[in-house]
């Protein structure tokens, strides 16, 4: 029997997004016959660890981004020497594995410096326009986001093409011939669900500190409401869950059906306007959303300012929290889904492997 192909899936550790999503992507891998190696670091790693604790891991240089300043590009003008570094020693690494471990193909999510001419890859991601602040960084940062994207042979935009889309402008409309619509992907799963006894259900995510500073705005806020509420941390291995007494309760994390279960028993969910998140939201069809993104995150903003306009969501600034007028005007945005479309990703995986044969 001939060995098993060897991918490469490769996560950006900014919060639990990147890896998660790739989550069904590499059940899919399984499924196929292939042999998934999961290379990251941080919560991004750890989280595949939790998931897939029989596949190869592989520990990746830190990119170590986070978000001190509400201001996006003084964030980024400030690591911008750290991220380099780390795209640097990628390039130096990458190599050494697909050596050492036989690698065929690469699966890449927003790990800008994991690329490689003799390996066929595709990156994985919804921001192929990224929402710069401000024009003259579009007219010269856009360029070099492109040219980074096309050192993969293919692009996987999980989205519909058209208009069901969930990524807007950021992702729709471009005439790049590598582009591959495969559908949005969520780990999540409707059936098996047990009702969950929380009216208020907050969902964290993203770089520190923001991260906590809307942790410890929530706290406080949601113990003065009369409704039943949780807070999810997202923070995988941490402790100190409580889940009784005075609301809010606090969970550590959860994952699965544990979380799918949370999400639509909820009636209201607080949470950040990450791409993955919604993904997750749109595959549950959950209800009424406020969204709360990260300061200075544009893309963030972007999504949730769209949701927004189309009457779909409430939008609330993480300093300026009022989350009883939330809850009195939730039954006014809901989301309203579109309609799921069941996409095979086969034929994606298989294009992939065809470009190694």
């Amino acid at each position: 029997m001939p060995k098993a192909k060897r991918i490469l899936f490769t996560a950006l550790n900014w919060g639990l997004g990147h890896a998660s999503r790739t989550i069904p992507l590499i059940q899919k891998a399984i499924a196929l016959d292939l042999q998934p190696y999961l290379a990251a670091e941080g919560e991004a790693l750890a989280l595949w660890q939790e998931e897939f604790p029989d596949l190869p891991h592989i520990e990746l240089p830190p990119y170590n981004i986070s978000y001190p300043s509400q201001n996006m590009s003084w964030n980024m003008a400030q690591q911008l020497p750290q991220i380099l570094r780390a795209m640097a020693k990628e390039q130096v690494l990458l190599p050494k594995l697909v050596n050492k471990y036989q690698i065929s193909v690469l699966l890449n999510d927003n790990r800008y410096g994991c690329y490689l001419s003799s390996l066929p890859s595709a990156f994985l991601g919804h921001q192929l326009r990224i929402a710069f602040p401000y024009r003259w960084q579009k007219r010269l940062l856009q360029p070099l986001n492109r040219f980074l994207l096309q050192k993969h042979k293919l692009i996987w935009l999980p989205d519909y093409q058209g208009g069901a889309n969930l990524s807007g402008e950021l992702g729709q409309g471009l005439p790049w011939p590598n582009i591959r619509y495969i559908g949005p992907l969520s780990r999540l799963q409707t059936t098996g669900l047990q009702q969950k006894d929380y009216e208020i259900v907050a969902l964290l995510s993203g770089p520190e500190p923001q991260r906590q500073y809307l942790e410890d705005e929530l706290r406080q806020k949601l113990a003065l409401l009369p409704q039943k509420s949780l807070i999810i941390r997202g923070k995988i291995g941490a402790t100190g869950a409580k889940l009784s007494g005075d609301y809010p309760h606090i969970l550590p994390y959860a994952a699965g059906q544990e979380l799918a279960s949370y999400l639509l028993s909820a009636k209201l969910l607080v949470l950040r306007a990450g791409y993955s998140s919604l993904m997750d939201l749109a595959q549950l069809r959950a209800g009424a959303m406020l969204l709360c993104p990260t300061p200075g995150q544009t893309e963030q903003e972007y999504l949730a300012q769209g949701l927004v306009k189309q009457g779909r969501a409430q939008l609330q600034a993480q300093n300026h929290l009022q989350l009883e007028q939330a809850w009195a005007q939730k039954d006014q945005f809901l989301p309203h889904w579109p309609q799921r479309e069941q996409l095979d990703l086969s034929p994606f995986f298989q294009e992939l492997l065809d470009l190694a044969q």
